[in-house]
């Protein structure tokens, strides 16, 4: 499939652009008020996603290796981690918006082996 670039932000092309090349798959996750169950590290100017705890509200949604390129539509790429995790945490009140470049498709089928563990359809 195609990479979804069309909304993204002024200015977050280039950044995408560059992303692109290994991880084709954009997408808008919604975080919930509170902790994110997830761990970066700095790669290449980005922050990476390093993990995703098993109880993370975003488990199945965020993969490690992700590239995290916006939360609530303010560009992080170039940001350290540790100010990232300040724009997490003085947003942790409320629901946030975060933008990912991933190599993982989703798709109606990887979303039911996800999110649906109650078996196959009787």
């Amino acid at each position: 499939p195609a990479p979804i670039l069309e909304n993204l932000p002024d200015g977050m092309h280039d950044v995408a652009d560059v992303a692109l090349e290994e991880q084709p798959y954009h997408r808008v996750v919604v975080a919930p008020p509170g902790r994110i169950g997830m761990t970066f590290v700095e790669f290449r100017g980005h922050a990476m996603v390093s993990d995703v705890a098993p109880n993370s509200p975003l488990s199945g949604w965020v993969f490690p290796s992700d590239i995290l390129i916006a939360i609530d539509e303010i560009p992080v790429s170039g940001m350290r981690v540790r100010d990232i995790i300040k724009v997490l945490t003085n947003r942790k009140d409320r629901q946030r918006a975060l933008r990912v470049i991933s190599s993982h498709a989703m798709n109606e089928f990887t979303l039911s082996q996800t999110h649906f563990h109650e078996g196959p359809p009787s």
